[in-house]
């Protein structure tokens, strides 16, 4: 039975949209067979990358955001999508924008990616 792996994954996408990785459900214990399973029934959804979300949690700006930001390591969400996230006003961008260290050579669809020589760790504010 799963559902005391389900209710793990709950807990840990709590705060973040519903968002995850393939990587953090084999952590929890699901099975390469669990993960299809789940995406092709519908229970999850493919998002960017290795990024996967619970189906029914709402497919809002945050969440977009942090499967951009899950896609591609070391990145950040920055500029306008930093603004939006700490309600700057006049910030109202519907792209996600992150910055990514430079050579990373990613491409997301309907994502703003910057590169960055220097985005380092002490620069980034976790939320």
């Amino acid at each position: 039975m799963t559902g005391g792996l389900d209710a793990r994954l709950a807990a840990f996408t709590r705060h973040r949209y519903g968002v995850f990785t393939r990587s953090v459900a084999r952590r929890i214990g699901f099975t390469e067979k669990q993960i299809k399973r789940r995406l092709a029934t519908g229970e999850w959804r493919a998002m960017a990358g290795e990024a996967l979300m619970i189906a029914g949690c709402p497919l809002t700006f945050e969440a977009r955001l942090v499967a951009a930001t899950l896609s591609v390591p070391g990145a950040a969400g920055s500029f306008e999508s930093a603004g939006r996230v700490l309600r700057m006003p006049g910030v109202d961008s519907d792209v996600p924008v992150i910055t990514v260290p430079r050579g990373s050579n990613h491409r997301l669809a309907g994502v703003h990616v910057r590169e960055s020589t220097d985005l380092l760790g002490r620069d980034v504010v976790r939320r």
